[in-house]
């Protein structure tokens, strides 16, 4: 994950993940999204009890969070 983001700003990410002006592919999308997102996001939802009892059936909590933002009713 790059942690650059704080110091750049979102469209300084953006930009360095254009392929010829698009986005090209899923992969590359979610790189955009995992790049927006501090540093050991993941560790910090952990400790922060944010997946609590919703680990179930994912690997890990970056699969968790692409069902959370591609299913809006998830249960939360």
């Amino acid at each position: 994950m790059d942690t650059t983001f704080e110091n750049e700003g979102v469209d300084a990410v953006l930009e360095r993940h254009l392929v010829s002006g698009e986005i090209s592919t899923i992969a590359s999308d979610w790189i955009v999204v995992t790049d927006l997102l501090p540093a050991h996001w993941q560790a910090k939802a952990s400790e922060l009890g944010a997946i609590q009892g919703r680990m179930r059936g994912f690997r890990d909590v970056e699969c968790l969070l692409r069902v959370m933002l591609t299913h809006p009713r998830f249960p939360s």
